[in-house]
């Protein structure tokens, strides 16, 4: 029978490409949600690293720079005027101005030869960690901030001179410290998440990460300090931050997958053979620089410089006003010991860098992004007046609260500069 619809012919002609293309398709959704629970499962894999190790960093932060401060009073500096004053005082304002000054002091140079090393190192890994990966310039950066906590909690526990510490922070700084490992993390974190609010968030939820870590080790280093002093608070961030270390290498994946050097190290090729196949370093220097001159449109281009900018003199403020407040809050009239001051940076922590990134995604249904920037900076603003007047313990936690806004245009920027960025070239 050769009639159209005969028991002879087939139902569909093509029906056996058509299942093919149903197969080809599942086959794909199938791969699609396979790799989004593999981004899902490494964000929160590197948000787990990110607490634990802002925990141990902030210890190590807070004990240092108390512990700089006690050390002053101890050893007067004659050159400052110190010398004159009695240690052994109940009264803190016997103390305040010299063992202050001499305090900033150290801590000025000591930041400064780091920093100057920091800019260099960071610029070293942004550009080549687009070749050959994120995770061994994360490897290098938290074992060098380990092997300053160790260097600390060796000047500690001997009572050696601080000038030692020069030595921590070189190492430190040469390794990249924890401008790199910021750096690195939401790197990673765009590597995993998509452009436009996507990433934004993304990188909203990393900084509430960072927040929790900060805030966890607060109130309880605070205690640690003022019962054993400065060298169990300075040895329990060592342990917190080797911990991290080895996390990120047994759990923490690759998030840069998609250059030709991370696909050849997955075929087991070694590190040190995939740096034989980095570009030449005129071509490295050319992208580094072609990023920020040539590459994308014009109006692109305007956009990035903005946030980068805008970035630059936000962190600037928000990195300079902490020795000072730490030395101010220290000293009369508010004369703060360790738990007073753990619970002042907790209390700042949690309501600016979780509470506040809670309330932004449902601000971000209704406000754009550079909207809520501007708020932000506006918040910061406001904070840093009221906290620069303040006389009282009270006061000072209420200027927290006219900050709460104060970090969120960080995330922001960062997600817009991002977005305007070769997803090749994040890093750089």
């Amino acid at each position: 029978m050769n009639e159209i619809g005969g028991e002879n012919e087939p139902l569909l002609v093509n029906g056996g490409k058509s299942s093919d293309c149903l197969n080809n398709s599942q086959r794909g959704t199938e791969l699609a949600t396979k790799q989004r629970k593999s981004r899902v499962r490494n964000f929160l894999v590197l948000g787990v690293i990110v607490v634990i190790f802002k925990g141990s960093e902030q210890m190590t932060e807070v004990t240092l720079k108390q512990f700089i401060y006690a050390w002053c009073k101890e050893n007067p500096d004659v050159a400052t005027g110190n010398d004159s004053v009695n240690v052994n005082s109940s009264d803190c304002t016997a103390t305040k101005t010299a063992s202050q000054r001499q305090a900033s002091t150290w801590e000025l140079y000591l930041n400064l030869v780091r920093s100057i090393l920091i800019y260099f190192s960071v610029s070293f890994a942004g550009t080549l960690s687009d070749y050959v990966g994120r995770k061994p310039f994360l490897y290098l950066s938290v074992a060098g901030y380990a092997l300053r906590s160790g260097i600390l909690s060796i000047v500690i526990y001997f009572n050696l001179n601080i000038a030692w510490l020069y030595l921590a922070n070189v190492l430190d700084g040469l390794c990249g410290s924890i401008y790199t490992i910021t750096l690195l993390t939401y790197t990673c974190a765009a590597d995993m998440t998509d452009r436009s609010h996507e990433r934004v968030f993304g990188l909203v939820v990393m900084e509430t990460f960072s927040g929790l870590g900060l805030m966890s080790t607060q109130y309880g280093n605070g205690y640690l300090i003022q019962n054993l002093g400065f060298f169990y608070p300075m040895i329990t961030s060592l342990g917190g931050i080797l911990i991290s270390l080895i996390l990120s290498y047994l759990f923490l994946f690759e998030t840069n997958d998609q250059n030709r050097i991370i696909e050849e190290v997955k075929k087991n090729i070694t590190f040190s053979k995939s740096l034989t196949k980095l570009p030449a370093f005129k071509t490295l220097l050319k992208n580094y620089t072609s990023f920020y001159v040539r590459d994308r449109t014009s109006h692109e281009r305007q956009i990035f410089w903005v946030c980068i900018i805008t970035f630059l003199l936000t962190e600037f403020c928000i990195q300079s006003r902490s020795d000072p407040l730490t030395l101010y809050q220290l000293g009369a009239p508010f004369c703060w010991g360790p738990t007073l001051l753990g619970l002042y940076n907790m209390t700042y922590i949690g309501t600016t860098m979780i509470v506040a990134c809670f309330i932004l995604k449902a601000v971000q249904r209704c406000v754009s992004d550079p909207v809520i920037a501007c708020f932000g900076l506006l918040s910061a603003l406001a904070n840093m007046m009221v906290t620069a007047l303040v006389t009282s313990n009270t006061l000072s936690f209420i200027a927290i609260g006219v900050g709460f806004a104060s970090v969120l245009p960080k995330p922001i920027l960062r997600g817009i500069a991002s977005s305007r960025a070769s997803s090749r070239l994040q890093d750089t």
